[in-house]
């Protein structure tokens, strides 16, 4: 393939691990971020208080049975995760979830979202569960796919 080529992209390739992955993540994070910054200024405050540091902490507060986190890497760079938890009463969760926009409508989210369903279904989860930005459309379509379905609306006061 030659430079600037993108009709052959190169394969996403899936690499699980634990904790130990969580630092590969931060660039991604704080893409995410600052898309939800874009997206969705309402909570533009609030969003800024958030820092990586903090959110990973408490993943691994919650992460009290299991972690997984997933790395999307094509040609050696990191270009998609996912991070999953376990607690101790045995509810999981997808705790973050991003492509970059380089690697989007590829099928990568859906090869995270499958390894995700499988590794949480082998750790027992009971049930699963995702927050999602209201109003992050193309996001309820993915998870809708897997079965995910809106059960209760948590609002917020500004």
């Amino acid at each position: 393939m030659l430079p600037g080529d993108h009709t052959h992209p190169s394969p996403v390739a899936i690499r699980s691990g634990g904790s130990e992955l969580l630092g590969h993540i931060e660039p991604l994070w704080l893409a995410l971020r600052r898309d939800h910054l874009d997206r969705f200024p309402l909570w533009h405050e609030s969003l800024l208080l958030a820092n990586f540091d903090d959110r990973m902490a408490e993943v691994l507060r919650k992460a009290t049975r299991a972690i997984l986190v997933l790395l999307g890497e094509c040609d050696g760079v990191t270009v998609a995760y996912c991070v999953c938890t376990v607690n101790d009463k045995r509810q999981g969760e997808l705790d973050s979830i991003y492509v970059a926009p380089s690697h989007q409508h590829r099928g990568v989210g859906t090869a995270l979202m499958n390894a995700a369903i499988a590794w949480l279904t082998e750790h027992a989860a009971k049930d699963i569960s995702i927050d999602v930005m209201a109003g992050n459309d193309e996001a309820l379509k993915l998870y809708a796919n897997f079965g995910f379905r809106p059960r209760t609306i948590r609002l917020r006061r500004l």
